[in-house]
């Protein structure tokens, strides 16, 4: 909203400085020519609808329909100076606008072109390099100002003069002086304000990385049994990445919005101790992957929210058993949730994420040496804040908890009517978003 005011805000002052002390005058008359982007057309057509949107909404769009009836085909994809001003002066128009999208070694670029109506000529010629091949919105408003700055430039059209013949007879009196055609219209209507489209844009990829404290308890029921935690908060790297094939290709739609998450994090030196022994500490490693299919939708410039089923590891590596006779765990899991995204402001993004976790497999604590089969579900809870430092970069900061609940047959060596495992983390990073 803020950037539509301020858009609207600077429109206006270009307006302003150009119209003059008449309050009543007729609208600037333009022309949009074809863009060429055969090297980018996904890029150059969003960029040249944004432009057609704000010149619709500001000024008198002429088409080449408008002038067909007199003109007869145009072809305005090989229309030169000369074509330029004639059309100008037969129609009255005051500028045509055009441009082209180019790739150049790897890299993307939009040039967009202004002809003016009184030689044809361009007063604008500008490239705008962007290194992506869909530019950000952005990106886009800043071409758009470009545009509607050098059209507010020109002077709008003149009719040519057409001098006073001296007459011999004096009783005949002088031919008028022909004027432009005025319209009671005044330059920019201040009632319609300018059409911008300035929404979050949802990104096409996101990765990141980020350290957290992470803490484990393993508890049993009856607590008899041993059981072990952690020594306190242990550091770990974390790496998560989720991205839309097809939108980074450039598409649109729904399949645009079907992407892939990966996630995953190692803990390569983790303190573990019995519950009655906070003495005898044993190294643990922990590996951590997840991957998964997801789709979203955006229900409006702020709020999207999608769905993900996907599959997930979790293992746990003793450097020795002696110490603690405890179960490791190997969790194969199946995961389904969801999740949800807010745009509090323009820089700040709040993420949620709720998932039922289906363990496939869980390793030596439901093996028949120790507890035998069991009953075994999981819960995830998620949730990130984020703030936007950079168009490409923001900080992170996120929670997450797990937890999954066992429930024994009593068909091992050991017994045991249940059990609960559960990790909390969380980590500060950061994450590229394109």
């Amino acid at each position: 909203m803020m950037k539509k005011i301020v858009l609207n805000l600077l429109l206006l002052a270009l307006v302003g400085s150009v119209a003059g002390a008449s309050a009543v005058q007729a609208k600037k008359k333009v022309v949009l020519l074809p863009f060429q982007w055969k090297a980018n057309k996904a890029g150059g057509k969003k960029v040249r609808k944004f432009i057609q949107t704000l010149l619709k909404g500001n000024y008198e769009y002429i088409t080449k329909k408008t002038m067909k009836q007199d003109e007869g085909d145009i072809d305005f994809r090989d229309i030169n100076t000369t074509k330029i001003k004639e059309l100008a002066n037969k129609f009255g128009i005051t500028a045509f606008v055009g441009g082209k999208a180019e790739r150049k070694r790897y890299k993307y670029s939009y040039t967009i072109i202004v002809y003016g109506w009184k030689d044809g000529k361009p007063v604008l010629e500008k490239e705008f390099p962007i290194n992506r091949r869909i530019p950000t919105q952005k990106q886009i408003e800043k071409i758009a100002m470009a545009t509607l700055q050098a059209i507010e430039a020109l002077k709008e059209y003149e009719a040519p003069k057409v001098e006073k013949v001296p007459e011999k007879d004096p009783v005949v009196k002088p031919i008028e002086e022909e004027k432009p055609l005025e319209t009671t219209k005044p330059l920019v209507d201040e009632k319609k304000k300018v059409i911008v489209d300035v929404e979050n844009k949802i990104p096409a990829l996101r990765a990141g990385i980020a350290f957290g404290f992470f803490t484990r308890n393993l508890d049993f029921d009856p607590a008899s049994e041993p059981y072990y935690k952690t020594s306190g908060p242990s550091f770990a790297p974390i790496f998560d990445i989720e991205v839309y094939p097809m939108m980074l290709a450039g598409k649109e739609g729904p399949l645009a919005n079907i992407g892939i998450g990966l996630k995953s994090f190692y803990m390569p030196a983790f303190k573990t101790y019995a519950y009655d022994n906070k003495d005898e500490k044993i190294n643990t490693f922990i590996l951590d992957f997840a991957l998964d299919l997801r789709y979203r939708h955006r229900l409006n410039s702020d709020i999207t929210v999608g769905g993900k089923i996907g599959y997930q590891t979790r293992s746990w590596t003793f450097d020795t058993n002696d110490v603690i006779d405890v179960p490791g765990v190997s969790y194969s899991l199946l995961e389904i949730g969801g999740f949800a995204r807010l745009n509090v402001v323009s820089k700040v993004l709040i993420e949620g994420a709720l998932s039922f976790l289906l363990p496939l497999d869980a390793g030596e604590i439901v093996s028949a040496d120790y507890y035998g089969e069991a009953s075994l579900y999981g819960l995830k809870i998620a949730a990130l804040v984020g703030y936007r430092i950079m168009p490409n970069v923001e900080i992170t900061a996120a929670f997450e908890f797990n937890r999954f609940s066992f429930s024994f047959n009593d068909a091992g060596t050991r017994s045991a009517n249940s059990a609960a495992d559960q990790y909390m983390s969380f980590a500060l990073g950061g994450r590229y978003i394109y």
